[in-house]
């Protein structure tokens, strides 16, 4: 029961306007795999997902700080999606030249992924040690998966690629993920209130009565 109560009051919270951001990241010893050696054992994710009302902005940066002195350049991020995101979930103001969303798998383009991702891909053209993208969507957000390539083959990505989590969406890395587009669309705020104190209400009636 307690567990129902906080995903109601959840999602309550997900309907308000004036809902807090989420922050997050992964480094090394803190949720960001990497092969033994990695130049980009001192690389970092970051992002910031807000709710302005009517879409989520999803907000990441990924930056090589350069270990020993051997900065690599990025080639390409892959952030994934829910299975059921398409184009049409795409809203104005997303990082431009994203590719798919469609399934990456383990191949010499994408070296050491530990598992199939379906998701969206952003090549880099430039020179660059950092790479900030956005995604706009009307989907809520859930714990998922990243992967980087860049230079000489390095590679980055989160400790728990491939698997689930039940953890709640909140800031930090739930021991591992990154906050990345759901299968669920913004709610309703009214349904949303109503719909969540009516639960609420009738659960404490009920907890009064046993006592």
């Amino acid at each position: 029961m307690r567990i129902l109560i906080v995903a109601i009051l959840s999602a309550m919270l997900m309907a308000s306007n004036g809902w807090a951001a989420f922050i997050g990241s992964i480094s090394e010893g803190d949720g960001l795999a990497f092969p033994e050696g990695s130049p980009w054992a001192d690389a970092t994710l970051e992002w910031t997902v807000t709710h302005n009302g009517s879409s989520w902005v999803y907000e990441y940066t990924f930056s090589d700080h350069g270990k020993g002195n051997q900065l690599r350049d990025v080639s390409h991020v892959i952030i994934e999606v829910s299975e059921t995101f398409t184009l049409g979930n795409i809203m104005a103001g997303t990082t431009i030249d994203g590719e798919g969303p469609k399934t990456y798998t383990p191949s010499r383009s994408n070296p050491e992924m530990p598992n199939d991702i379906w998701g969206i891909k952003w090549d880099i053209d430039t020179d660059t040690t950092e790479y900030f993208w956005t995604i706009i969507s009307d989907r809520m957000p859930m714990w998922g998966d990243f992967y980087a390539k860049g230079g000489g083959g390095t590679v980055a990505y989160n400790m728990m690629f491939g698997t689930d989590t039940s953890a709640a969406i909140g800031n930090g890395n739930a021991g591992g993920w990154v906050l990345v587009p759901d299968t669920t669309t913004v709610p309703i705020p009214s349904t949303a209130y109503l719909l969540g104190f009516g639960v609420v209400g009738l659960m404490l009636g009920r907890r009064r009565k046993k006592s």
